[in-house]
């Protein structure tokens, strides 16, 4: 899985789908935050049910550092789980753009 490149893809549809392409960059960069965030959450608690601490420390410092190329070699070590990842990050980004597009309906209404 080549996370950066699922984020980048994440968030370009977030802003398309939910209307947010005009939105100021600085929100922009909150929801790609955001979106980021929740993305190495979720690998990280899927992961963590199946790899041993250090490897899952090693993998945390690497999404902290944003260091997308050394994180998808060392997930390439373990093709058992990449299926299951992949569906589970799918899963939460679905979730996720729900969340957002009910936050922004509200902030609409609040005006």
């Amino acid at each position: 899985m080549e996370l950066d490149k699922k984020i980048d893809q994440y968030s370009d549809e977030l802003y398309v789908d939910l209307g947010l392409i005009d939105l100021p960059e600085d929100k922009k960069a909150e929801i790609y935050a955001r979106l980021q965030d929740h993305l190495h959450r979720v690998i990280l608690d899927t992961l963590s049910k199946v790899l041993h601490t250090k490897r899952i420390k090693e993998i945390e410092a690497l999404m902290e550092q944003e260091d997308y190329g050394k994180l998808a070699k060392v997930l390439r070590k373990y093709p058992q789980h990449a299926e299951q990842l992949e569906q589970k990050v799918q899963d939460e980004f679905d979730k996720l753009r729900v969340t957002i597009l009910e936050e922004q309906q509200h902030a609409k209404a609040e005006q």
